[in-house]
């Protein structure tokens, strides 16, 4: 039996799926920076990382049951995801990192937009 999928704003589904490539990049992140060593693998930088991860998985979860607190928990992706972006912009000459930076960036933008 197939599940009655939800219609919701555009806006949401677009911060959900941001926030769920936003969570997917920072995983594969952390483990590429670990692998590469040196300063990528500094524990600041995998922490946000890490953070990153974690609150898009969990932003998303709170749109897709059309929780009360969806918002004050997209606002706080928005600022974790800010901070991520930072932390990967500072490898800027690695293009993974300089990609990823811009991913975190994105979903900032559509967090803040979906919090309104």
């Amino acid at each position: 039996m197939a599940m009655a999928r939800t219609i919701r704003p555009e806006k949401v589904e677009k911060c959900i799926t941001e926030c769920m490539d936003c969570h997917t990049v920072c995983l594969d992140l952390a483990y590429y920076s670990l692998n590469q060593g040196g300063e990528l693998s500094e524990p600041d930088h995998i922490k946000s990382l890490m953070d990153c991860a974690d609150l898009c998985r969990t932003s998303v979860d709170f749109m897709l049951r059309g929780s009360d607190f969806s918002a004050q928990v997209c606002e706080l992706n928005a600022e974790v995801c800010d901070q991520c972006a930072e932390s990967c912009y500072q490898f800027k000459e690695d293009a993974k990192m300089k990609a990823g930076g811009d991913i975190c960036r994105r979903t900032a933008s559509s967090c803040r937009e979906m919090a309104q």
